[in-house]
């Protein structure tokens, strides 16, 4: 078990974003703990076994632990058969992120995560402020990436409670030029992935900028776009207070815009698959 990654998560305490990623090459998110999931080369992820919490190595070496897809069933939860894959280049890699979104929708957390690389993707920066007050992530294309992310696989119920945090995004499919490798060597199908509709920011060479930690993408930021330390403050700190009202969010984006330091997503938008959203904001 890894509870350690149990903790803060980005939406209480913004200056955390992204937040911590699992420490294993793959986890399973509960209510309580974030137990290990132990990665098979010869085996699809529904039989990867669990790690029970409070399992020790010598037991594990004694007999295999419960296959996650049974785990699952066990657990009332959906197999991986009746869930979505979705790419997390931001906080919903932190499973104490996707905790709290899970919590915050009054549903129980029962999620798989799993290390992989992502070919033609970078973690870019999106063109927005969250509620809670951190710039948050957006993917961009990039042909030279080779990105070492997540996936979060999804039921049906969180789809649709992780899809209503995501109001500023737009999930869509990613194309087979984007090909989502598990630790086997295994391709993920059927991979989506939440696209910023506000789309990227670019840095002084005209090209994606890169997520970085948020006090020194904010410092950068307001050390660069004219007349955001007017609107936003001078630190970190004073940013976060000020942005939590909606009209200095809004002012931050017209200000990137009028900087010419955004430009609109690149990847395809799929609006076929594109979900109805409920008017909240968080991410």
């Amino acid at each position: 078990m890894a509870d350690a990654e149990s903790g803060t998560d980005p939406l209480t305490a913004p200056l955390t974003y992204p937040g911590l990623p699992p420490r294993r090459a793959a986890v399973l998110v509960t209510g309580t703990a974030v137990l290990d999931v132990l990665p098979l080369r010869t085996a699809p992820p529904g039989e990867w076994p669990v790690r029970r919490a409070g399992r020790t190595r010598r037991a594990e070496l004694a007999g295999p632990d419960t296959p996650l897809d049974r785990f699952l069933r066990d657990a009332g939860a959906p197999p991986l058969s009746q869930r979505t894959p979705v790419l997390s280049v931001g906080s919903n890699a932190s499973p104490a992120q996707v905790r709290r979104k899970m919590t915050n929708a009054g549903l129980p957390t029962a999620l798989p995560m799993a290390a992989v690389q992502v070919h033609g993707l970078a973690v870019g920066v999106s063109a927005h402020v969250s509620r809670p007050g951190y710039v948050p992530a957006t993917p961009v294309a990039d042909p030279a990436a080779v990105s070492q992310l997540w996936v979060v696989w999804l039921g049906p119920e969180a789809l649709i409670a992780m899809d209503a945090t995501e109001p500023n995004y737009r999930r869509v499919r990613l194309p087979s030029r984007y090909p989502v490798y598990l630790t086997s060597g295994a391709i993920v199908p059927d991979c989506s992935v939440y696209l910023s509709r506000h789309g990227h920011l670019i840095n002084s060479g005209g090209e994606p900028r890169r997520l970085t930690d948020q006090a020194t993408l904010i410092c950068g930021l307001l050390a660069e776009v004219p007349g955001l330390m007017t609107r936003a403050g001078a630190t970190p700190r004073e940013w976060l207070r000020r942005v939590q009202d909606e009209q200095v969010r809004e002012d931050i984006r017209g200000l990137f815009r009028a900087a010419g330091m955004v430009r609109t997503a690149v990847l395809p938008a799929g609006h076929e698959n594109d979900p109805e959203r409920v008017p909240t904001e968080q991410s």
